[in-house]
């Protein structure tokens, strides 16, 4: 890292001016300066003496720092060279908390990939800036390489610690009980979890005070097993989680799971297999959920038999009869059961469709424009935002799906509303969507007239 010498008190006034400006736009300052070395942020020393006096006196450009392993590290003492330097970076952010973020060992754009020599250096290396600062840390992203259960060693506690995203692998020693560092400020973690996750091992790290939790399955694999959702429904920890994400439950056979009862749940992300989602949504109580998203990652093949999603989602909502604001759905199967669930979500004021399948596009449509003239039968009254992803037109000239749906939800400013009982469509997206003329000429008069399309 270059040092400043020599004297700056010429400028002593524009400093105290260029302090008062927000580290947002101090960033975009100095980022024009690529960085030439292994660490980020970029090189804001790599400047003139001025802004280098500059950057040396704001400490919140030092608040973030990412770090991998650079091909020159091959020796202790290159090892020492380099850990010397983040040091430094660190020391800059004075007093305020560092977000830090460590990439695996990887040569990109080259043919030759690290020694083991040279990873365990770079694991040594980090770990020991991790005990080292461990006062430090607000945010902590842990590289793949790393067994979750013997990483942070002897460090008590991560005082700072808000949020942590980590790799955790099934545990080889039996018995290990090793105590995970005391965080009192954590609140959100994500674990990207091997192809046999370990609960033993996972337990361990989630604390009873965590409101943000993502579940990550290893890529390759169908998703988490039953046994594992199973051992997870059974961890007494989520008495105050506010948003849970859980990416590819995977099994296929229909599967009996424990009841469970997320009290604070507010957002829920599901993806899975038809039967897994099934299971798992018609094992839950939601009591608060705004905002679900669901997306199916495969068809049921070969005859499977089991619970649906539809059937599933209704049962959902008359065991919790939640609050429901926000829904986004991949892929659509059993159209009448969607439609069903629709019905008696009337709260929600968001809805996100995704096809990926064969979806009936004129039923769906249809399904959820508005009538106005029979309010009672009517579904979704308070809808303001709408997404189509993929979905296919109709082929004729003067028919469409979507305009009637945007006609029945949607007025220009100076107009009446041509249904009563209903809120206006404030925002609507249409991506990768086949669109007739008829949509594209209604779109265009819609955006000219305020919508948000």
């Amino acid at each position: 890292m270059m040092e400043i010498k020599g004297n700056t008190s010429d400028s002593d006034s524009a400093n105290e001016i260029l302090r008062t400006f927000p580290p947002e736009l101090l960033a975009r300052i100095f980022s024009y300066c690529p960085s030439g070395t292994i660490t980020c942020p970029a090189n804001f020393t790599q400047t003139s003496s001025h802004w280098r006096a500059v950057a040396y006196s704001s400490p919140s450009l030092w608040t973030t720092l990412t770090v991998k392993l650079s091909c020159k590290v091959e020796t202790d003492a290159d090892a020492s060279r380099f850990e010397l330097a983040i040091t430094d970076q660190i020391s800059r952010s004075s007093d305020l908390s560092i977000a830090l973020s460590f990439f695996p060992p990887s040569f990109r754009n080259s043919s030759t990939y690290p020694s083991q020599l040279q990873t365990d250096l770079y694991e040594k290396l980090c770990r020991n800036i991790v005990t080292k600062f461990s006062g430090k840390w607000r945010f902590l992203k842990i590289p793949l390489f790393w067994e979750a259960h013997d990483f942070f060693g002897s460090t008590k506690e991560l005082a700072a610690l808000e949020e942590l995203e980590i790799n955790t692998v099934p545990c080889d020693i039996p018995g290990c009980h090793e105590l995970f560092p005391a965080t009192p400020c954590l609140r959100k973690q994500t674990f990207y979890l091997s192809r046999r996750p370990s609960m033993a091992c996972l337990e361990r790290f989630i604390p009873t005070s965590i409101i943000d939790l993502n579940l990550v399955s290893a890529p390759g694999v169908l998703g988490f097993a039953s046994y594992f959702i199973h051992d997870f429904l059974k961890l007494d920890k989520f008495q105050h989680l506010t948003r849970l994400e859980l990416d590819r439950v995977g099994w296929t056979e229909p599967c009996v799971l424990p009841s469970e009862s997320f009290p604070r749940l507010v957002v829920f992300s599901l993806e899975g297999s038809i039967n897994a989602m099934g299971d798992l949504l018609g094992s839950l109580d939601l009591p608060l959920l705004r905002e679900l998203s669901l997306a199916t990652s495969m068809f049921q093949r070969n005859g499977e038999q089991g619970p649906k999603v539809g059937p599933a989602l209704l049962g959902l909502q008359k065991m919790s009869r939640f609050p429901l604001v926000s829904l986004s759905l991949t892929w659509i199967h059993q159209l009448d059961d969607f439609v069903q669930f629709l019905s008696s979500a009337a709260t929600l004021e968001e809805l996100h469709i995704r096809a990926e399948g064969d979806t009936d596009t004129s039923r769906l449509m249809k399904s959820i424009c508005y009538d106005g003239h029979r309010p009672e039968q009517q579904i979704l009254p308070h809808l303001k935002v709408f997404s189509a992803t993929s979905l296919q037109d109709s082929e004729g000239v003067n028919c469409s799906h979507f305009v009637d749906f945007i006609r029945s939800r949607w007025w220009p400013p100076t107009s009446e509303p041509q249904s009563s009982g209903v809120d206006k469509l404030q925002s609507l997206d249409i991506l990768g969507c086949y669109l007739n003329n008829t949509t594209k000429s209604e779109l265009e008069i819609c955006r000219s007239q305020g919508l948000r399309c």
